[in-house]
């Protein structure tokens, strides 16, 4: 009777313990869903061109704070027309040495700026001197903000839309209106960008402009590489772009706009060689990128899923499992073995039964009674268990 009260026991606790680590389970592929899917924003903005003299326009108030603050800047990619020991030294003299680190690759010499300032002071430089072939990428802090203004009229004159803007506080950078992609025509849409300041999201309480109702919306973010207009290159766009061009149609060292191929001669790929154009999504450096994204990403979500697995502590289902909620069964105390009795003191008669001869009597009812009140909650708890199991 006890081992099938023990083997009971132990059946009910690895039921238990196999649903926790179920609902465990589902609870962390849920989390990492949630961490993985990002709400769309709702617009995919086309790419503008905005004059370098506006990108890196750093005002005096804004100058003393950019300069203590360390953020992660964009590193420099150069590529020709550097030697290590006069850049160096020329770097040195714009900018303190401490903000500045070189890493060598097979490829670029990679340049990483410690403050936004010290990045602007290496751009200034590299671009004044054009010997450097490099590219790079637009600190976060100088970032433009960006908004798209639906619904507006593309007859309007985007100097009333900036006046307009401006009167409600923001500083205007440019307001451009978009052209359809293959007819070129002007769509009822325009972007604005605004100089980086703490009210730029108010833009977004605007619903009327110019007595037209609006509709002003954020970029979405593009989930495929960037590639460049000017070299053709991925991970960087032409607004930053200091390498020699090449034409998308012919692959040529010429800009795209100039290139006198006739339509009948076949393209060739600037980044393969091959038959096509160089945005050609079906380019193999095009999937190679897609690829090696794809892994990468799968890589870091099983590291995630790993990582949540060792820190996150098994949800338990069942209060049972809890040693302060379990249910408090009696302690089952077993009687000593009762007193050994031989053949003669059996069949004498003078020997008659009596309850001094047994007296482990009364201990025996004791331990029928407690055996009695252990099994009643087991039965119980087995039952609601099974019912548990069982019920859709």
């Amino acid at each position: 009777m006890l081992r099938f009260l023990y083997r009971v026991t132990t059946l009910c606790h690895l039921i238990l313990l196999q649903d926790s680590l179920k609902a465990a389970t589902s609870q962390i592929r849920l989390s990492l869903s949630e961490d993985a899917d990002s709400p769309p924003e709702v617009f995919s903005p086309p790419s503008v061109k905005l004059s370098l003299q506006d990108q890196l326009n750093i005002s005096p108030a804004n100058m003393e704070s950019l300069s203590s603050t360390k953020v992660q800047t964009p590193p420099f990619y150069v590529s020709e027309g550097y030697e290590i020991s006069t850049l160096k030294n020329a770097l040195f003299d714009i900018t303190e040495s401490s903000s500045i680190l070189f890493k060598s690759t097979p490829k670029y010499l990679i340049i990483h700026a410690g403050t936004v300032v010290a990045w602007n002071n290496i751009f200034k430089f590299l671009a004044d001197n054009k010997q450097f072939i490099f590219h790079t990428h637009l600190p976060k802090p100088l970032k433009p903000y960006s908004v798209f203004i639906r619904h507006l009229n593309p007859s309007t004159p985007v100097e009333d839309i900036q006046t307009y803007i401006t009167d409600k506080g923001h500083a205007v950078i440019q307001v451009t209106n978009i052209l359809h992609r293959i007819s070129k025509n002007a769509l009822p849409l325009f972007r604005i960008d605004l100089k980086p300041a703490t009210n730029n999201s108010d833009i977004l309480n605007l619903d009327s402009l110019l007595h037209t109702k609006i509709k002003i919306e954020l970029p979405k973010k593009k989930r495929t590489p960037p590639q460049c207009k000017s070299c053709q290159a991925y991970f960087h766009t032409s607004n930053f772009c200091h390498h020699n061009p090449r034409c998308v149609k012919c692959g040529d060292n010429h800009i795209s706009s100039k290139c006198s191929k006739p339509p009948t001669t076949p393209a060739k790929c600037a980044l393969c060689s091959g038959p096509h154009t160089a945005s050609y999504k079906g380019c193999p450096v095009y999937k190679n990128i897609i690829k090696n994204q794809a892994n990468f990403k799968a890589t870091k979500y099983n590291e995630l899923l790993k990582n949540k697995k060792r820190s996150q502590p098994i949800q338990q289902k069942s209060n049972y499992l809890n040693p302060n909620t379990a249910p408090t069964l009696p302690l089952l105390q077993i009687p000593p073995h009762l007193p050994e009795a031989s053949y003669a003191s059996i069949t004498n008669s003078n020997n008659s039964l009596s309850q001094n001869n047994f007296p482990n009597d009364n201990l025996l009812a004791k331990f029928i009674t407690e055996l009695s009140a252990l099994i009643n909650p087991l039965i119980s708890l087995l039952t609601t268990i099974l019912q548990k199991q069982f019920t859709p």
